[in-house]
């Protein structure tokens, strides 16, 4: 085939497609969702991966590899500092992308959860509720990293990948009728489950008030449990346990949720106020010159008393980490500490290092809500 060439072009206004041609056939490609992403409480530019194929007659020949690393070299050009998948195992670590949080689902028997009480009303979300549910969101994902920081334009639960027609979204209200909480669900037909994709409440009322709602709709359709797709860490999960419940946490070693640092000088320079935050709260002692050394660039943190700055100078005398940015995209996305990093083979730290590095790469729990997945 002669004819192969590269075409990137903007499909709609947050989505590109990155696609190998041969003349008017395409043969292979992806596309590429344009969002906002939590790394900490720092939003920043993520292209997210989704759709990658290769026509059924073009297989093994490299085409998807061939526009992986041009949607790379793509991103890298937009300056959008991050990118997110969500993939089959053992193929996306070869174009640097590193697992960064784990998938969970809580299940709990519909005839359980209907047991919650309603103190609260809860009717069907209107176009008037956005702002308090734009709200209620924010405030419990403000400081999640994988969490998509949703703009004022957002306007509804529309992805839900997993799903196959659209699904329904109520509120619970207090006597002011102002929204306490919300609820997204959806029928997965395929596998007959009653599952919610989100689920938010501002105290224990609107939890169960919302818990009661959504086990009349399950045991109406018949369904004896209720799948509830949050992260293991959520307030809901914490919630259900007087009910009975259970976790399904997966940790892959690949596939999954996987990212990758594209930007690196621009993605620290967004980083930095959150970690000086970081610094300053923290009990670590240092003084000095960190060099972070990676495959793709090397960051420099200057570190006086409670005090962090970035820095591009960094002289032979800084104490340095070297990792990969595979590794540096798990450290900094939270999803494995320095310590558990550091037994890496292709990680060098030294040990008096790591009480510094947990604190400004805190161990902590990542997630994307369903609703924003594609």
């Amino acid at each position: 085939m002669s004819n192969l060439k590269m075409v990137r072009r903007r499909r709609s206004g947050d989505v590109w497609q990155v696609m190998l041609m041969d003349g008017n056939e395409r043969v292979a490609g992806l596309n590429l969702h344009i969002m906002k992403m939590r790394v900490g409480s720092v939003p920043v530019h993520m292209a997210g991966i989704g759709g990658v194929g290769t026509h059924e007659k073009h297989r093994k020949k490299g085409y998807a590899s061939r526009v992986m690393w041009d949607a790379i070299e793509f991103m890298d050009k937009k300056d959008w500092e991050f990118s997110l998948l969500f993939g089959i195992p053992d193929f996306y670590h070869r174009f640097g992308y590193g697992v960064v949080f784990p998938d969970s689902e809580l299940s709990v028997k519909t005839e359980n959860l209907g047991s919650a009480g309603r103190p609260m009303r809860v009717r069907a979300m209107k176009q008037s509720d956005l702002p308090a549910v734009r709200r209620l969101y924010k405030a419990l994902s403000d400081d999640r990293s994988g969490s998509a920081a949703r703009p004022s334009s957002w306007d509804g639960f529309v992805r839900a990948a997993h799903y196959t027609r659209p699904g329904k979204t109520v509120v619970s209200t207090d006597a002011r009728g102002r929204a306490t909480g919300y609820a997204s669900w959806n029928i997965d037909e395929h596998r007959k489950r009653f599952n919610v994709s989100e689920i938010v409440g501002h105290g224990p009322d609107a939890h169960a008030s919302l818990s009661t709602a959504m086990a009349r709709q399950a045991a109406r359709l018949g369904h004896e449990e209720v799948r509830i797709f949050v992260p293991p860490d959520d307030p809901y999960g914490q919630f259900c346990s007087r009910f009975g419940c259970s976790w399904d946490v997966r940790y892959p070693r690949s596939g999954g949720a996987m990212g990758r640092i594209i930007q690196l000088d621009r993605l620290f320079q967004k980083l930095e106020p959150e970690l000086q935050r970081r610094w300053a709260q923290g009990q670590a002692v240092f003084s000095g010159l960190l060099a972070m050394e990676t495959d793709t660039g090397t960051v420099g943190i200057r570190l006086q008393g409670r005090k962090l700055t970035l820095t591009s100078r960094v002289t032979p005398r800084a104490a340095r980490v070297k990792l990969s940015q595979l590794r540096l995209t798990q450290l900094i996305m939270g999803y494995r500490s320095i310590d558990d990093l550091a037994l890496e083979k292709d990680v060098t730290t030294p040990i008096a290092l790591l009480p510094v590095l947990d604190t400004i790469f805190p161990r902590k729990q990542g997630y994307m809500w369903w609703s924003d997945r594609f």
